[in-house]
């Protein structure tokens, strides 16, 4: 056929009409697909190293039920276990091949009962931390300062100076406190029940409050 001009149109090449749209969609999926980022909450869930003696042990189950959906958790608990003798476990979860972005840590109670010196266990502290240099956020939870035989609080003055104690690890900005000895106090009046089925392990509905207690703890870090 000839144009007007006396040009003549190129024949219709299906051949070459084919490639062209071939190209057309790959170049279209290649601009749809990227590669997933670590960041990405869809692909990586922020990892959680939970750092425990019995309390932690005892509340494993609803841990892993409470924040398993959202974060992956990884834990070391050992009843029985002081600050001191969780090192170990700290070194255990600091050598993951993933590195944690936040680490959870409950201990102490065992320190207070022991009556293991105040500053023994804010060496032992200082040197679990250390090995969690990188994590976004340290959350430490706050310890058993009563005893409630017959839900009558009688205060223990080596528990309330280890919770202190732990509270001033806050002038870190990366620290959160969960307050669980506030938790228990504010529960001594509640007709729903104790939390505690002895004098520090959390019963059924204590570690479902224990386990909200971390995770808003969790979600509150940025």
């Amino acid at each position: 056929m000839t144009t007007p001009t006396g040009h003549h149109l190129p024949r219709s090449r299906p051949g070459v009409f084919l490639a062209l749209l071939v190209l057309a969609v790959v170049a279209g999926v290649v601009l749809l697909w990227r590669e997933p980022s670590p960041a990405d909450p869809i692909t990586r869930r922020d990892s959680v190293s939970l750092l425990g003696d019995s309390i932690f042990a005892g509340a494993e189950a609803t841990l892993r039920r409470t924040l398993g959906d959202r974060w992956n958790v990884r834990l070391d608990a050992i009843p029985g276990l002081t600050t001191a003798d969780q090192i170990q476990g700290a070194e255990r979860l600091a050598g993951r091949a993933v590195p944690a972005d936040h680490l959870v840590v409950n201990l102490g109670t065992n320190d207070v009962f022991r009556e293991v010196p105040l500053e023994e266990s804010r060496r032992s502290l200082d040197e679990i931390l250390a090995r969690f240099d990188t994590v976004r956020c340290i959350h430490l939870v706050t310890v058993t300062d009563k005893l409630r035989p017959d839900r009558a609080a009688e205060v223990i003055p080596s528990g309330v100076a280890f919770n202190a104690m732990l509270r001033g690890f806050a002038t870190d900005p990366r620290v959160r406190i969960i307050e669980w000895a506030q938790v228990l106090d504010a529960n001594d009046a509640d007709a729903t029940g104790p939390l505690l089925a002895d004098q520090v392990h959390p019963n059924e509905r204590g570690n479902v409050v224990l386990g909200d207690a971390v995770a808003t703890s969790l979600a509150g870090c940025r």
